[in-house]
């Protein structure tokens, strides 16, 4: 949370560093590794923005989130068909997500 905030402070690095102390508490939390990824391609980091979205990918590989960053990061380094497949894989994740996420609802037995 804090991290979101200082990203809309515009304050970069300190975002950055709040993204990696959330990373580093929680290493699976796949929210947290994309938006460190994300912020990586922002902050012109590809080797380590790669690193946190296959991250990412390889702990829930319907993230759609992490396959369009990665197709983006591709994109950027030019690599165009490995872009393409990332976009296609986040479409094919997207379109089948629910709206809202399973885990808000309240279940009734």
């Amino acid at each position: 949370m804090n991290a979101r905030i200082r990203e809309n402070e515009d304050n970069q690095k300190e975002a950055e560093q709040q993204y990696i102390n959330a990373v580093t508490l929680t290493p699976l939390h796949v929210p947290s590794l994309v938006a460190l990824g994300r912020l990586q391609i922002e902050l012109n980091k590809p080797i380590l923005a790669e690193h946190y979205l296959v991250e990412a990918t390889h702990l829930k590989p319907d993230e759609y989130e992490a396959w369009h960053y990665l197709g983006q990061l591709h994109q950027l380094q030019g690599c165009h068909q490995k872009a393409a497949d990332c976009f296609l894989t986040a479409l094919r994740f997207e379109s089948s997500a629910p709206v809202r996420p399973y885990s808000v609802l309240k279940w009734k037995l």
